[in-house]
């Protein structure tokens, strides 16, 4: 039997996978974070029966050249390299054991990393079952989570094994709330997407299924999580209705008009972030409670503030991979206990957490790759493709999820997300060689030029209109960010907001780099075209 009849058990593998969630660990000794889940043992297969099917077949070579010739893949194939460079490169300052932790959670990367270029390489046939598979995987997850909430609402009992005592909130099978809400963003995006295209029933079933994910959404009373469903969702909406977009973005502020407890939570954040500054949390090392009541801001707080010194220091290589926990003792910056926990491995921000541990050099490196998958899924996006769609206003949701959750580098997302990438981007491809072999073509029938009638020269003009408000759509988004910052440095006082810079910083070198010369006459003749943008997005 040829291996290619059995690439249906990789979706199916997958998903399985992550239904498990952290529900099914293996755990070496009693320190947790020496632990695989059963996603890293099913990649951890997937990867070594590839390997041999490769080199059997002497196509390694090849498979090598393929994700070389992408954009996205090459970046993400040097960011793996230097991972591993940044990890050899601090041999010398830590344990036999600290780099054997390190070099397992690189090992961790490499797979789920190896499984994206697997699927962009041999399973873009396989799309509507990993779709498919997808979504069945999300309901069980998201009726879990049901599940769980009313059954077991306390999950205190887990603090014996370095879980957080959350109390009354949806966790399913991942244990974390904020986790879990990025996971169903993502749900969100896909099964959006499909009601809008949707004719007949189906569509009544694809909007049941929306609000169903919705209302887990509310559950996990996750502030992260209900902001990157914001960005997502009106971005996804966006490329089918303006209107929709509107009224989905519209909903998720009401809600927090009226007083519930997600509401409540964001105004505790907010509250604390006026009164303190991340400055504090980078010089104490304790929790900084004492100031607020909100003790998960004040955790993440010190966790930024703390992932920022670290960096100071090594700025240039980093600490190495995965080391993150291990050096910031070393450095007087935290306890064991506080390394004990399920954070202390990791910084809060994945783009903290990447400059900690792979240095200005992996930073840059993983920039560039973000912004390769913005671009391209960008263009996908305007063409109204559902995948690039998916993934662009995703990948946007991921910019702001991750400065409070390192999301990036969570398996359980970073697979999903990535493999809807791989297909994302093999169907661009085809489409690319599709349409160059369409313009290689003669035009033997081609008609004489005719003059267009008033009434389709009035289409002519609205498509036009519409396509401007498209390629404008991402200044449209910085324009209210600067706008948002500009009243909260009024509200909150030009003293609290710059005496943390890093994140303003990190922004700035984002921006740096997604204005290349390339990009930067596109961006300033845009620019003169924001105002009528506006005028055509308000009517």
């Amino acid at each position: 039997m040829k291996l290619k009849k059995l690439f249906w058990l990789l979706p199916l593998g997958l998903f399985a996978a992550v239904f498990a969630g952290q529900a099914v660990r293996l755990t070496f000794g009693n320190n947790i974070h020496e632990a695989v889940s059963l996603l890293n043992i099913f990649l951890g297969i997937v990867n070594a029966v590839a390997l041999i099917w490769l080199l059997a077949r002497c196509q390694l070579r090849e498979l090598f050249r393929l994700i070389w010739r992408s954009p996205i893949w090459k970046w993400l194939l040097l960011f793996e390299a230097w991972a591993l460079i940044s990890l050899i490169l601090n041999f010398g300052s830590f344990t036999h054991h600290q780099l054997v932790v390190g070099f397992l959670y690189w090992l961790k990367l490499a797979t789920v990393l190896h499984l994206a270029y697997l699927v962009y390489a041999y399973w873009q046939e396989e799309k509507a079952t990993f779709l498919r598979y997808f979504l069945v995987c999300s309901g069980a997850i998201i009726l879990a989570g049901y599940v769980q909430l009313i059954f077991l609402p306390d999950f205190s009992f887990m603090t014996a094994y370095g879980w957080d005592p959350h109390m009354g909130r949806m966790l399913s099978t991942f244990f974390d709330p904020n986790y879990l809400a990025a996971f169903i963003v993502l749900v969100q995006t896909i099964i959006l997407s499909k009601a809008l295209e949707a004719q007949g029933k189906v569509k009544f079933f694809w909007w049941l299924f929306f609000v169903g994910a919705w209302l887990a959404l509310y559950f996990t009373y996750s502030r992260s999580g209900w902001l990157m469903g914001f960005v997502a969702l009106t971005a996804v909406a966006f490329q089918r209705s303006w209107r929709t977009s509107l009224v989905i973005a519209a909903i998720f502020l009401v809600v927090l008009l009226f007083p519930n407890r997600l509401s409540g939570r964001i105004s505790e954040g907010l509250s604390f972030f006026n009164r303190t500054t991340f400055s504090q949390g980078a010089t104490n090392n304790t929790s900084l409670n004492a100031l607020s009541g909100d003790e998960s801001a004040a955790d993440r707080a010190l966790s930024l503030g703390r992932a920022w010194s670290l960096s100071k220091r090594h700025w240039l290589i980093g600490v190495g991979y995965n080391t993150y926990g291990y050096a910031a003792i070393k450095d007087g910056l935290m306890t064991g206990s506080q390394q004990g926990q399920m954070s202390g491995m990791a910084s809060d921000s994945s783009i903290l957490n990447i400059f900690a541990t792979t240095g200005i050099i992996g930073l840059g490196i993983y920039l560039a790759f973000y912004a390769s998958l913005l671009r391209i899924s960008y263009k996908l996006w305007r063409r109204r493709q559902l995948l690039g769609g998916v993934i662009f206003g995703y990948a946007l949701a991921l910019l702001v999820g991750s400065e409070f959750n390192n999301i990036l580098f969570y398996g359980l997302i970073m697979a999903c997300f990535l493999v809807l990438a791989a297909l994302m981007k093999g169907h661009a491809d085809r489409d690319e060689e599709t349409q160059s072999t369409s313009r290689q073509q003669p035009a033997d029938n081609a008609s004489p030029t005719s003059i267009p009638s008033s009434s389709v020269a009035s289409n002519i003009v609205e498509q036009d209109d519409h396509r401007r408000l498209w390629q404008n759509y991402p200044l449209i988004i910085i324009s209210l960010f600067v706008l948002s910052l500009f009243f909260s440095t009024i509200k909150i006082g030009f003293g609290s907001l710059f005496a943390y810079p890093p994140e303003l910083l990190i922004y700035l070198a984002a921006v740096a780099v997604l204005t290349a010369p390339a990009w930067r006459q596109k961006f300033f003749s845009r620019l003169k075209q924001l105002p009528k943008a506006y005028k055509i997005a308000l009517g």
